[in-house]
């Protein structure tokens, strides 16, 4: 039987239910099921749902994928990542990485066990200022405002800044997550074989083969393919034997055609 209940699906409104009764419909093997058959499937994913979200209460690890059947194909869906805040002294953030917005800022804070935060108070705490790391910024681990807890926070606006060595910047990491047969959201495509591979890789592909056999020839612009990072869609026999292949398509009118599978950020 193909399809997955994505775990985001079970535990924001039961669409897992449904998601198990489609892939039971969408499996040659359907007609072999009887009604009473089917509604205990139905059961079945309600209890699923239900044992997924007493694990997201109780704080227990939540899956990131569920594997298939071996007999059907290597299960493809990847539920999304959690968000990662971190830090870096005297560096900018990676492009694509920064907190560009004070509640962003004050969240990437907190989750790194600061609940108190003092903003800048000569501009409200957002700046535009050529020496400072663009983003949610303060000064660095040895500066002596750490130890009487003074140090005070802001967002340098301009995306230029480079860090001069003398400030700590907060960063986050994408939130990477696949969908099938669909473009991703619009401003989350990714567009770069670099990021293409560190999503592949964060959504747990350590190797990956490109179109064309290397990064540059991978890239297209095609029409009936999602824009950005795509590859072939999770019920493709290539998942099976792992030969899937990676490409970016640049075609910004790019529309998926229900074969592929598109990463986004």
């Amino acid at each position: 039987m193909s399809g997955v209940i994505q775990y985001s699906e079970c535990a924001e409104d039961g669409a897992g239910t449904q998601a198990l009764e489609e892939a039971i419909l969408d499996s040659p093997r359907h007609r072999l099921l009887t009604k009473p058959m089917l509604a205990v499937a139905g059961l079945i994913a309600l209890g699923v749902c239900a044992a997924i979200s007493m694990r997201s209460v109780h704080g227990l690890p939540e899956p990131t994928a569920i594997d298939e059947d071996e007999d059907d194909f290597i299960q493809a869906n990847f539920a999304p990542n959690k968000v990662t805040y971190y830090d870096l002294d005297g560096k900018n953030c990676p492009a694509g990485e920064e907190i560009m917005t004070k509640d962003g800022c004050l969240k990437a804070a907190k989750a790194m066990g600061l609940q108190d935060v003092t903003w800048s108070g000569f501009s409200g705490g957002i700046i535009s200022a050529s020496h400072i790391p663009p983003g949610c910024w303060t000064r660095k681990s040895d500066n002596a405002c750490w130890k009487d807890r003074s140090c005070v926070f802001s967002v340098n606006s301009k995306e230029t800044g480079s860090n001069n060595g003398d400030y700590k910047v907060y960063c986050l990491k994408p939130d990477y997550h696949d969908v099938d047969g669909k473009n991703c959201p619009i401003g989350k495509e990714i567009m770069t074989t670099d990021e293409c591979k560190k999503a592949a890789k964060a959504m747990g592909l350590q190797d990956i083969t490109w179109r064309g056999g290397f990064p540059n020839a991978s890239i297209i612009s095609a029409l009936h393919v999602p824009p950005g990072c795509w590859t072939r869609k999770s019920d493709n026999a290539c998942w099976k034997d792992r030969s899937c292949e990676f490409s970016v398509n640049t075609k910004e009118g790019g529309s998926n055609n229900g074969n592929y599978k598109a990463f986004c950020k």
